[in-house]
């Protein structure tokens, strides 16, 4: 849409945009809303795009939502439906975690120390300790464990290198 049939940009800068939002945290296509936005009418645009990307989709999914939580109410199979969907989505989290997880053991270097090992899974242990035990907002603990991870590395001599 944006290079095709709205010529807004050119296949180049929408293939350096696109990798720039998919570096950025968050949802690629709202990343992606905010910059172009930005670009053709400054805070304003930004605000406006990112409005039009987002509203629909929650409107729809609180919609589906209350579907979900009328049907459940009328069908114990659809409630046992709903826990069953909730397990392999905590299922898919989980694996995500321990690929992850294992990729901060590993290292991306080969002088990798153990004591910097521990010290990884300790920030990330620090994480989950803060959501589950003393339900912390999880933006405080995305910053926290973002302080621990850069303080480890400077400890560590590796600061953005």
């Amino acid at each position: 849409m944006l290079v095709v049939k709205r010529r807004w940009l050119s296949e180049e800068e929408f293939a350096e945009t696109f990798g720039r939002c998919q570096a950025l945290p968050g949802a690629v296509g709202a990343n992606l809303s905010v910059i172009v936005g930005d670009r053709f009418a400054g805070w304003r645009g930004a605000v406006v795009a990112v409005v039009a990307f987002s509203v629909p989709a929650m409107i729809f999914a609180v919609c589906l939502a209350m579907l979900a939580i009328a049907l459940a109410a009328v069908s114990p199979r659809i409630a046992h439906a709903e826990i069953a969907i909730v397990a392999v989505t905590a299922g898919l989290s989980i694996g995500n975690g321990v690929r992850i997880g294992w990729h901060l053991w590993r290292g991306a270097d080969a002088a990798n120390e153990p004591i910097y090992r521990l010290a990884r899974v300790g920030v990330s242990g620090v994480g989950i300790a803060l959501v589950v035990a003393w339900h912390l907002w999880l933006p405080y603990v995305v910053g926290i464990m973002m302080a621990g991870g850069l303080l480890l590395e400077r400890v560590r001599g590796k600061w953005f290198r």
